[in-house]
């Protein structure tokens, strides 16, 4: 019977795991002593074969004490034939009521902001994402974790 019971935990694991399939990348970078450093940049490599549409997702872990209404960061986005842009992304974390945004778990906070949607990447190949941070201090406090998410549009 404990069998049975593993068998059908594993198979709803593994079932709900390959439900979206339109992931291409989905990485995370964790931020020690939760403080983000403008100097630790953060690379992911991804390879586009196709011509189809994507979204680009900056996904933030923060902590809840963090003093900040807006974060700011920068992600460059360098082609396979080195053509680079920089893009400067503004995002809230708390509403105008000062509630953090995003979904919360203790002091925990998630929240995934769009960068790009239904984008197309104008060649194939392996594009680098470089993101770092644009705010005012040199440490960033109460950041747990910042990442990338790279999926098919739906569009």
């Amino acid at each position: 019977m404990k069998k049975v019971g593993f068998l059908l935990l594993l198979t709803s694991i593994l079932l709900f795991n390959s439900c979206n399939n339109n992931i291409v990348l989905k990485e995370f970078h964790s931020i020690s002593n939760l403080l983000w450093d403008k100097s630790d940049k953060v690379v992911y490599k991804v390879n586009i074969s196709d011509s189809l549409n994507y979204n680009i997702i900056f996904p933030f872990r923060y902590v809840y004490e963090n003093p900040y209404k807006t974060v700011s960061i920068n992600i460059g986005i360098e082609s396979p034939s080195g053509n680079q842009e920089t893009i400067v992304h503004e995002f809230d974390i708390m509403d105008d009521s000062n509630m953090y945004i995003g979904a919360g778990a203790g002091d925990i906070w998630d929240l995934e902001t769009n960068i790009k949607e239904n984008y197309k990447f104008p060649e194939s190949g392996e594009y680098t994402f470089t993101i770092w941070h644009n705010m005012p201090q040199e440490k960033f406090p109460f950041v747990m974790e910042v990442g990338l998410i790279i999926e098919l549009s739906e569009k």
